[in-house]
């Protein structure tokens, strides 16, 4: 593998930004969980059609083909509340190539779970992730974490991408 830590630094807070996100950060740890999922499958499958082909598979030597457990998870992402996990499930799809994107299950009751309970039509117009200004008495960063749609902080969810 050739793959690299990176550290970003230097970054305005995000409560100094106003209500518009920097979605950089979001979308390049997606894109190298992404990357690491279809790599790791594309693996799993070619390990799959060569023990397939040579049914004396058992008796392989060393940790080839130790890829078959009982479940395969391949990426963590740890997030604090569900409106940040809706945002990062949402920006996933949209990131997913096209290729391997042929169905999503089950997308309304995620967000009937982790929104507001909106449908997601995207107009520009009315967009349910830009929070509309109110004035409130809490500070910028508090209305950024938590003034969203679901400040829930307990809560677990599964994304599997099949073939």
């Amino acid at each position: 593998n050739s793959y690299y830590d990176i550290m970003h630094h230097n970054k305005k807070p995000f409560y100094l930004k106003g209500a518009e996100e920097d979605s950089s950060i979001m979308d390049s740890y997606l894109m190298h969980s992404l990357n690491h999922i279809f790599r790791s499958r594309d693996l799993i499958g070619k390990n799959e059609r060569k023990l397939a082909k040579d049914q004396e598979g058992i008796s392989v030597e060393g940790d080839a083909y130790l890829d078959r457990g009982f479940t395969r998870p391949k990426v963590l992402i740890l997030l604090p509340l569900a409106g940040i996990a809706r945002r990062v499930v949402k920006r996933l799809i949209q990131l997913t190539p096209s290729k391997h994107k042929a169905n999503v299950e089950n997308l309304e009751r995620f967000y009937e779970e982790f929104g507001s309970g909106r449908t997601e039509s995207r107009d520009e117009d009315n967009d349910p992730e830009i929070p509309k200004p109110k004035k409130s008495a809490k500070p910028p960063d508090f209305q950024a974490l938590l003034g969203r749609d679901n400040d829930n902080d307990h809560f677990v969810i599964g994304v599997k991408f099949t073939n």
